[in-house]
This record gives structure tokens, sequence and C-alpha cells, in this order.
């Protein structure tokens, strides 16, 4: 049993108001951490407050696997939260050590962009970035900057 999901897990929202040049509010959720070997308790509990906060974007940090889990629990918890915003994954440690039969595939089914070494806009002038693992991957941090704008003014 993968020690991420023994009992001790807790799902916690708290809010960061970030100061930005946008034309509107945006609001970006990160999920990190869920070591998935099925829907448990947390897990269906992050889904129902992704569910009633909305978010324009969700950001998953990573480390979706566990030693016991499946490609079709990962994809069911990646497909939930996509249906109701932009997702973005970035890989970590976990996620190498644990890797789904075909990753960027089942992101891609599941409707959610896999960030490794790249970036997105998920709303007019903000860029959600994915760099990959220090530890088991292949980090390039300059490939992540170079789709963004240049900063106004």
């Amino acid at each position: 049993m993968d020690a991420a999901t023994r009992s001790g897990k807790r799902v916690e929202l708290t809010r960061h108001v970030v100061p930005a040049p946008l034309p509107h509010p945006v609001t970006v959720a990160l999920v990190a951490d869920l070591h998935l070997n099925g829907v448990d308790h947390e897990a269906h509990g992050m889904l129902v407050m992704l569910e009633r906060e909305r978010p324009d974007a969700i950001s998953d940090r990573g480390d979706l696997a566990s030693d016991d889990g499946s490609d079709a629990v990962y994809a069911d918890m990646l497909r939930r939260p996509a249906r109701h915003a932009a997702c973005g994954w970035c890989l970590a440690t976990g996620t190498h050590w644990l890797p789904a039969a075909d990753l960027r595939a089942l992101c891609a089914g599941a409707g959610v962009q896999l960030l490794s070494n790249e970036s997105t806009e998920i709303a007019p002038g903000l860029w959600l970035a994915g760099v990959d693992d220090a530890v088991s991957g292949n980090p390039t941090p300059r490939g992540r900057w170079s789709r963004f704008p240049p900063a106004p003014g």
C-alpha cells in the first residue's frame, strides 16, 4: 500500500488573492499528491469541492499514481474536474516512478493537457507552465518560458 493512501490524507481549501493585470478575475485551483488507488473519501471530497468552487482552471501538480492504482482510476479522476474547467497537469516524481501505460494519451483522453516542460495560456494574459520533475525527470525550464509573450510596458 502506498504510504500516501493511508489515513491522514486531507483535503484543504485555502484562498489567495494575487494582484495581476488581467481583464477579469481568474480562479485557479491547485491539486497535488492524490496518490490514487481508487476514489477514496478524500478524493471524492476534492471533486465535490472543485464542482462547488467552479475554478476557471485546475492545475494538478502531480503524484497522481500509487502502488496499487490503475489507468482507469487515474483517467476517471482526471476526467471529472476537466468537465468543468481548463486543466493542466504537471509531472511529479511519483508519476515517473509509477507511470501510466501512456500518460500523454491518458491525459488527452480525459481532456487534460499534460505540461512537461511546456506552457499554455489558461486565460487571456495568464499562463500555466509545467516543468518536469527534478529528481526523476528531465526538467528544461527554459522551454516553459519560450511561449510566453513579453511583459507589457
